[in-house]
């Protein structure tokens, strides 16, 4: 809990930064409560920061299947699948990437249900995308 003395404190060390901004032309200096904040492990995102994880969520066995093989992934590249493709071809580069990575490590009815949900999802993904282009033109 603060007190007036650990107020005042505060207040006069603030008093030379509120004066040099004054002579550099502010006209207001705004003071707002600046609370920290652990740093994030570095650990990469999450299964269901992908839209694959989200994607599976229903599916309780394709999806704990798949989310092993995510596991094994490096932070790296689960940081990068966290973010959705932005051009189109890097949406058929994401599907090959999973039918690599997925192929080998799952039985062939897991397999094809996981890769034939992401690539109705990805076309789905990029005919929005082109529904907005259209619209914003």
């Amino acid at each position: 809990m603060f007190t007036i003395f650990q107020d005042m404190a505060a207040t006069a060390r603030l008093f030379p930064i509120v004066r040099e901004a004054r002579r550099s032309g502010a006209c207001e200096c705004l003071v707002q409560p600046v609370f920290p904040v652990k740093e994030r492990l570095n650990r990469g995102a999450s299964w269901y920061d992908t839209m694959e994880g989200c994607l599976l969520a229903y599916n309780a066995d394709t999806e704990r299947q798949v989310h092993a093989v995510f596991l094994t992934f490096p932070p790296e590249l689960r940081e990068k699948l966290a973010c959705s493709p932005e051009r189109p071809g890097e949406w058929a580069e994401r599907l090959r990437f999973w039918t690599a990575a997925l192929k080998p490590a799952l039985p062939a009815d897991t397999y094809l249900d996981a890769v034939l949900q992401f690539s109705a999802w990805y076309r789905h993904c990029i005919y929005l995308r082109h529904c907005s282009a259209a619209r914003e033109t």
